[in-house]
């Protein structure tokens, strides 16, 4: 048989190869990536522009004041700011408030601008970066100092984050909250901010003895979106009712914008102190049972129970307050009638009022001592279609349950609605 012989690579050969190949590399790579560059930077520039078409509509249409209309206007649009990233690596897209306008910006070359419709500010305040990633994030304020990052969140992890640290955030994605996702707030002096423009907050189901937004310690701020969220809570007067948020005695919220369809027997629970504006509270109990000092400011509560629950079950306090400024406020029933204090105060600046039919306007709970204290007093406002300087005491006398009774001051510019 013949003998074959098997010759392979020598091992000069297989340098030569390698050193090739290097050098192929070396010129190719750079050039191949420059490609790949200049493609997404191509990409990242349509994208800019699209963004400002959308921006610029949104304008027209409502006016841009802040980055939180910048961003809702976006999202309109179908982009989610917390997953909206330039392809370019370190590229990002920054709203200039000035100019009002997106710029693409490349932050490995000095934050160049490689898009911009009109003229724009230079670096500064005026210029707002949406950030989901923390360390970036904090890289270019490190680079940055004088312009404004808006973190967004992608994860609920994040949110748990910010809680803990405190700080202002964008949710563009709607989060549902379950037993182990809760917006727990228990840090003093902590003041988180959550922006959720037109995200909802839910639950699957009611969380069985959870609350799913709570606060005991700190400030919570919450702005615009939805809330459906739902947990059992136990209430002062044991009774077990569904809430999507309780704030306790050391805790503070304050609400912005935000509508919340609350679950069957449920209520907003307000200890502390806080602020409700420009809110809608859909509920088939109670809008809000508040102790603490509440203030309520053109807001919406549609109840088919009491629009206000104002108690304080203290025998030896005599805080709880809580002050209607203006809104519109629909509810009450035959047993509670709309407003509704027990050892409470109640304040009535202005607003819209109207009780369910067969329910009392005004409503003085019995209970010993404490209703006692109660008071409701009104210095403005329409009531039952009847605005408040045309009604007269027997008038109001009427809008009382039986455990009521109205006086007018002597200049006529307060009604007092005490226990009877």
């Amino acid at each position: 048989m013949k003998k074959i012989n098997r010759k392979g690579f020598t091992i000069v050969e297989l340098v030569i190869v390698i050193a090739v190949i290097a050098i192929l590399s070396a010129v190719l790579i750079p050039t191949f990536s420059n490609l790949i560059r200049k493609a997404n930077i191509s990409s990242d520039t349509v994208l800019s522009k699209n963004l400002n078409t959308a921006l610029n509509v949104y304008e027209v249409e409502n006016g841009i004041d802040d980055f939180a209309e910048v961003l809702e206007a976006i999202k309109e649009n179908g982009y989610l700011i917390a997953n909206l990233n330039a392809k370019t690596n370190g590229c990002f897209f920054v709203w200039e408030s000035e100019s009002n306008q997106i710029l693409l910006v490349d932050s490995e070359n000095n934050y160049e601008v490689l898009f911009s419709l009109k003229e724009y500010a230079p670096i500064g305040s005026t210029w707002h970066f949406a950030i989901s990633n923390k360390e970036i994030a904090k890289k270019v304020k490190t680079d940055l100092p004088s312009v404004t990052i808006k973190q967004t969140i992608a994860t609920m992890d994040d949110l748990k984050d910010m809680l803990i640290a405190g700080g202002e955030v964008y949710l563009d994605e709607s989060i549902t909250l379950d037993d182990e996702n809760l917006i727990s707030l228990n840090e003093d002096n902590k003041v988180v901010t959550i922006n959720l423009g037109n995200a909802l907050l839910n639950t699957n189901g009611i969380l069985k003895d959870k609350t799913p937004i709570s606060v005991e310690n700190g400030t919570l701020n919450i702005n615009g979106g939805i809330i459906g969220a739902a947990g059992s809570y136990v209430d002062s007067d044991g009774k077990v009712v569904n809430t999507p948020i309780s704030v306790e005695e050391n805790g503070s919220v304050n609400i912005d914008g935000t509508i919340f369809n609350v679950a069957e027997n449920g209520y907003l629970f307000l200890n502390g102190n806080n602020t409700v504006k420009n809110a809608t509270i859909n509920t088939e109990f109670i809008g809000i049972y508040a102790r603490g000092n509440n203030v309520v400011e053109n807001t919406t509560i549609n109840s088919k129970d009491r629009i206000i629950w104002a108690c304080n079950h203290n025998e030896d306090s005599n805080t709880g307050l809580i002050t209607i400024k203006s809104g519109t406020y629909v509810g009450g029933s035959a047993k509670y009638g709309a407003i509704t204090t027990c050892g409470s105060f109640v304040k009535i600046e202005g607003g819209n009022f109207t009780s369910n039919e067969g329910a009392a306007l005004f409503n003085i709970h019995n209970n010993g001592t404490i209703a006692q204290r109660s008071t409701i007093v009104i210095t403005g406002g329409t009531f039952n279609g009847v605005d408040f300087a045309d009604l007269t005491e027997d008038q109001w006398n009427e809008f009382c349950s039986v455990t009521s009774k109205a006086t007018i001051s002597a200049d006529g510019k307060t009604v007092t609605i005490s226990f009877k």
